[in-house]
């Protein structure tokens, strides 16, 4: 158990950095078994019913100061990492649209939630949109992590 501990120690690090690597393995080492099969997963379509692959999800837990973002991959599909217990709210960004889920959605310790996002609204930009970087920088200031 150690070993594979370890491993996983180096790999966090490598990919979040030090402190980050720390809190999340807290997280999962202070969890009952069961509470690591939390998570939000579902299905990314647009206005239309068609999967979008690609677009940028947020699941957003503000009671617990806590936000993950995920891309859909192929057939719209997306999952979150392991989440603590709590209740989440599911966004999605993708082409010039955006979607919201009708949350919050409570998600029990050892629970997988499935929570679809139709994007169906007009992505929601100021007036002086430069490109792609400015739309990555609009949403990003609307939804701080």
């Amino acid at each position: 158990m150690s070993k594979i501990l370890s491993l996983i120690t180096l790999s966090l690090i490598a990919r979040t950095g030090a402190s980050a690597a720390i809190a999340i393995l807290c997280a999962i080492t202070a969890a009952p078994l069961e509470a690591q099969n939390t998570s939000i997963s579902g299905v990314v379509k647009n206005a239309a019913g068609e999967p979008v692959a690609g677009a940028i999800v947020k699941i957003k837990n503000d009671g617990l100061g806590m936000a993950f973002t995920v891309v859909s991959q192929g057939e719209g599909r997306y999952t979150s990492p392991i989440l603590p217990a709590g209740r989440y709210q599911v966004q999605a960004f993708g082409g010039s649209n955006q979607g919201m889920s009708a949350g919050p959605v409570d998600v029990g310790s050892g629970k997988q939630v499935r929570v679809d996002v139709v994007l169906n609204v007009p992505l929601q930009i100021g007036e002086n949109f430069n490109g792609p970087q400015a739309m990555i920088e609009a949403i990003a200031s609307r939804f701080p992590i």
